[in-house]
Order: C-alpha cells, then structure tokens, then sequence
C-alpha cells in the first residue's frame, strides 16, 4: 500500500513538473509577444503623427499659397514683372603666410 501512494506521490511529482515547464515556456513567450505589442504600437504612434502631419501638407499645397510655396521653392518660378536676384558666393582668397618676428 506505501508503495502505491509513493508510485502516485511521484506520478503527481512528475506530472507537476512538465505542465510547470510548458507553463514557464508560455509564459516566456506572452511576455516577448507583449512586448512587441508595445513595440508595434509605439511605431503606429509614430506612423500616425507623420501621416498627420503629411495630410497638414497635403492640404496646404492644395491651396494658392501652398501652390506657389511649392512653385517658388522646387520650380524657381517667379511672378510676372519680378526682378531675380542670384547672389553668387564670392570666393575667399587663401590667408597670407604671416611673416616671423624679428
């Protein structure tokens, strides 16, 4: 009879020990999922700001203004009767040698 509830102390041991294991694995691996998670969701954020801040542009370029915006900057073009200025760098003449004290 001792010799049976020893075979069922250690059946029940056993049986501890693997559904512990399987649930330390699972366990593990909900915590990399949730971790993910918030890495997934700290990109959407991020996504969502540049989406809406690419929208606010979209907009703006939709109007005149930001059609001219865009015209002036990327096109050059001007208006009709405006005078260009092109301001070319002048170029630097090298540095004298300074001269050694006497």
């Amino acid at each position: 009879m001792r010799r049976r509830n020893i075979f069922w102390l250690l059946a029940l041991a056993a049986l501890l020990a693997v559904f512990g294991y399987h649930f330390q694995r699972k366990l593990s691996q909900l915590n990399e999922v949730q971790l993910r998670q918030q890495e997934c969701q700290a990109t959407i954020r991020e996504l969502e700001g540049r989406l809406t801040a690419m929208a606010r542009e979209l907009g703006y370029l939709g109007t005149d203004a930001g059609i001219e915006a865009l015209a002036r900057e990327k096109l050059g073009l001007v208006r009709i009767n405006e005078t260009i200025f092109i301001i070319e760098p002048t170029p630097v003449p090298p540095p004298r040698p300074s001269r050694p004290a006497p």
